[in-house]
């Protein structure tokens, strides 16, 4: 039920608070940013959207300086959102599209949102380990391809992500993984707002990027990027590194180990066996991956993200090309070697 009594779901949250125009319904999520819930356009057509209510409560400095940034902040999201959304047609761009933005009667921000009911890979993936199991290749190669697809398009249009990770993909259908659409774009940030430096190119792509120590820790740790988490550049490579963590948990059920990624150890000419060693001794199921998945992640992982694999290579990698459209019937659970089937 999306649309109980305010009171029975949410205690004396929502009590006092309205949207002029729409009925607030059940909590959906929560963030660092804000709250969403299931909301109704209240219309003779009924509507329902999920609509993010951006959190302003105890954020008042004595300057009233702190709430100003969360304000921009928030506002930064949604110019983002609808950036996007303008430049996207819900059926060849899997993100979360903005519909409307709307003010609360306390004053805070709302985005509205298409309403996607078929939960979030996080939710998907808790409930596989407590059945002790991991996605299967082919699954996790539908996640993958629909939001590599994702970030590509926000990167051709010049926003990086920054956040990437299982609570922030969404399926429309629980049942369908290639439903997967990427939302929360809190931490997003435009290559548009400053000069881009560009350095040349690797791997026949462009590399751009911006040296700001803004922006030092950002993301979320476990995925988002070393040279993120240490002070370095931001560049669209950002968002490949946190896929592939994505990708290994998804596999795996474990995340990147945190200090492999150290930067003593990181920017070391011989990072990226030390990483394949890491992997190797300490995370269980590592071994079991088949040599074009574990090809896939360390490219992707790659500790330079000057060389990291570019999403147009990630996208025709043989380990996802083959487990998309290559795996034998009734072999899907197995991380299948692309060089047996692809010809």
């Amino acid at each position: 039920m999306l649309f109980r009594k305010n009171q029975q779901q949410h205690g004396n949250e929502l009590s006092c608070l309205s949207i002029d125009g729409l009925t607030i319904g059940k909590l959906l999520g929560r963030g660092g940013f804000g709250k969403v819930f299931a909301v109704a356009k209240n219309t003779e057509k009924l509507e329902i959207m999920a609509c993010k209510i951006f959190d302003m409560n105890g954020l008042i400095s004595s300057n009233g300086v702190k709430l100003q940034a969360e304000v921009l902040n928030a506002l930064q999201e949604i110019q983002v959102m609808k950036y996007l959304s303008s430049c996207s047609l819900s059926s060849i761009a899997p993100i979360v599209h903005l519909l409307d933005v709307y003010d609360a009667s306390d004053g805070r921000p709302c985005a509205a949102m298409e309403l996607c009911l078929g939960g979030s890979l996080f939710d998907l993936l808790q409930d596989k380990y407590r059945q002790e199991k991991t996605l299967t290749c082919r699954e996790a190669a539908l996640v993958i391809y629909k939001i590599g697809i994702a970030l590509l398009f926000c990167h051709e249009n010049h926003i990086v992500h920054l956040d990437v990770k299982p609570s922030n993909i969404l399926f429309r259908h629980r049942e369908d993984l290639s439903s997967a659409w990427l939302r929360d774009f809190g931490l997003s940030y435009g290559l548009f707002q400053t000069e881009a430096v560009v350095l040349g190119q690797k791997n026949g792509v462009s590399v751009e990027y911006i040296n700001d120590k803004v922006f030092e820790g950002i993301g979320t740790q476990g995925y988002s990027a070393p040279e993120l988490m240490n002070g370095g550049f931001l560049s669209k490579a950002a968002d490949i590194w946190s896929l592939s963590a994505t990708l290994l948990e998804m596999l795996t059920g474990e995340e990147v180990p945190v200090h492999s990624v150290a930067v003593s150890e990181w920017w070391a000419k011989d990072a990226a066996t030390k990483l394949e060693q890491e992997l190797s001794n300490r995370m269980n199921g590592w071994k079991e991956l088949d040599s074009t998945a574990q090809d896939l992640i360390l490219a992707m992982l790659c500790p330079d993200f000057m060389a990291r694999l570019p999403l147009t290579h990630v996208l025709i990698h043989p380990w996802l090309l083959n487990n998309l459209f290559h795996a034998p019937p009734g072999q899907e659970d197995a991380c299948t070697d692309a060089s047996t089937t692809v010809e």
